[in-house]
């Protein structure tokens, strides 16, 4: 493991900020970056040097590779919250302006209301049939399994 590697990780160790999903997305995050940086030619890095020059190295990149505005936004949050535990705050800007990054939209129809669209009850009801018989063969694969499951689960309560 690369020194940069190993401190990010323990920074994410010593500071458990947020969910736990949160925190394995940020300790991802972090790798993702360190890794990225070693590509670009920072080589000998540690967690206390970053940089200015290093964030504005890794939002072009990610720009150029034409990443979602949302990821851009994740992968942002978590170089802020690495440059805080550092006490270097500012080395990243506040805002994701600075860096040009696109904005997240979401499309509305013309109403400007998002529509849920119901489901009738028939299209979840059980398998009947052909369609019945071919779940259960996917389900199990023993011959012997597949034609008792089918054998019972055709029986109805008056066949008993």
């Amino acid at each position: 493991m690369q020194d940069l590697n190993y401190e990010l990780k323990q920074l994410c160790v010593r500071n458990r900020d947020g969910s736990f999903a949160t925190q394995v997305n940020r300790e991802r995050i972090l790798t993702l970056i360190a890794n990225q940086l070693r590509e670009m030619g920072f080589v000998n890095m540690h967690a206390q040097s970053l940089k200015p020059r290093h964030v504005e190295a890794r939002v072009q990149r990610w720009l150029a590779e034409g990443l979602c505005a949302g990821t851009l936004k994740n992968r942002m949050a978590a170089l802020r919250w690495w440059a805080e535990k550092i006490g270097k705050p500012n080395v990243v800007a506040k805002s994701n302006e600075v860096y040009n990054d696109p904005t997240r939209s979401v499309t509305l129809p013309e109403s400007g209301r998002l529509k849920m669209q119901k489901r009738p009850v028939h299209a979840t009801a059980r398998p009947t049939g052909a369609n019945r018989e071919r779940m259960f063969k996917a389900c199990f694969t023993s011959p012997n399994e597949v034609g008792m499951h089918v054998v019972s689960a055709s029986l109805s309560s008056s066949d008993v």
